[in-house]
């Protein structure tokens, strides 16, 4: 994290310290913001300068390391970075969060409206939900019950090297949304929600990150608001019902987005309701300690949740419980 911090500085010194203009350039050069649906939260990225030719050469290639790619068979994760409270974080829902923090800072100010997903029941997609936690969670469970990803989340991973960092290696295989890019998705949107809520605009993203990520604490001295107490301050900020709207209207937003796409087909709209609702029960219960709801008969015999038995958590016949690995931070 403290390259990345690094890289952020010399972004903000080239662009005059404009946290807007540094935050998209960061996010273009990692390539996240290439698909229409991020076009769709944050806006196209193409404006920011294209030449990053002020970066040092171990800049660039650190960046390279970083672009957005997907897990292959050697289960080596791109795009995440070990932070100082030992936790590790994916960059991209992290800069898509404060991108889409700042943007609704600006938005706000020109009272721009909300983007409506269901006419019917105005029901609205949150730029700042979507780009970070809504839309993901919602693609993990929807593969995992078209039977397009082993597992529905996680795993964790470990780094070669606690003192040099260089490559991050899954414990299994990979759900859409690891442990690494729900740790970047929780911090991405309290420190977007921060950035839009802010009296006054952060005077520059590095700043922001390293009061974050270095244990002093941000808000004047607050020392909670700082990531080792993420889950603490994403529950404060995330209710479950709120994310199981958000994760349902990210759904039907990404079935109007992709209509012709073969994932979509024979999900009924009471089903994505459904999967709206596993997704943020078993969320919420593994990362953010709402805890998982068992129950006890008289006869002594406990009964996991109905979307257990329905998600195959459980094996049919021995009864044993088959959840992802999930080691998750203090």
């Amino acid at each position: 994290m403290d390259s990345v911090i690094g890289i952020l500085k010399d972004l903000e010194l080239h662009l005059n310290g404009t946290s807007d203009l540094a935050v998209m350039e960061l996010f273009r050069e990692l390539e996240y913001g290439n698909s229409e649906l991020w076009k769709h939260f944050l806006g196209p990225v193409t404006s920011v300068p294209s030449d990053v030719s002020y970066l040092n050469e171990q800049q660039r290639t650190f960046l390279k390391h970083l672009v957005n790619r997907s897990v292959d068979a050697s289960l080596v994760e791109p795009g995440v970075v070990l932070t100082p409270d030992g936790t590790t974080v994916s960059l991209g829902p992290l800069i898509a969060g404060i991108a889409a923090g700042l943007k609704r800072r600006h938005d706000v100010s020109l009272f721009a409206p909300p983007l409506i997903t269901d006419p019917a029941n105005s029901s609205y997609v949150d730029p700042l939900f979507a780009t970070t936690i809504a839309v993901d969670l919602g693609m993990a469970f929807l593969l995992f019950h078209m039977k397009q990803s082993p597992v529905a989340l996680g795993p964790n991973g470990c780094w070669d090297n606690i003192s040099a960092p260089h490559t991050f290696t899954l414990v299994g295989p990979p759900s859409h949304i690891t442990d690494a890019f729900i740790n970047g998705a929780m911090d991405g949107l309290i420190l977007g929600t921060l950035v839009a809520e802010k009296s006054e605009p952060p005077s520059n993203i590095s700043a922001l990150l390293s009061g974050y990520y270095g244990g002093e604490g941000l808000e004047g001295g607050n020392h909670q608001t700082r990531s080792n107490f993420r889950r603490k301050n994403f529950a404060a900020l995330v209710s479950e019902q709120k994310l199981r709207e958000q994760v349902e209207s990210s759904m039907h937003l990404l079935r109007q987005l992709n209509e012709d796409s073969p994932l979509f087909e024979g999900i009924t709209s009471t089903e994505t309701v459904l999967l709206a609702k596993q997704a943020v029960e078993e969320f919420m219960a593994l990362y953010v300690g709402t805890g998982i709801q068992l129950s006890i008969d008289k006869e002594g015999t406990t009964h996991f949740p109905e979307y257990w038995l329905r998600m195959d958590y459980l094996n049919k016949q021995s009864g044993e419980v088959i959840v992802p690995l999930l080691l998750i931070d203090s």
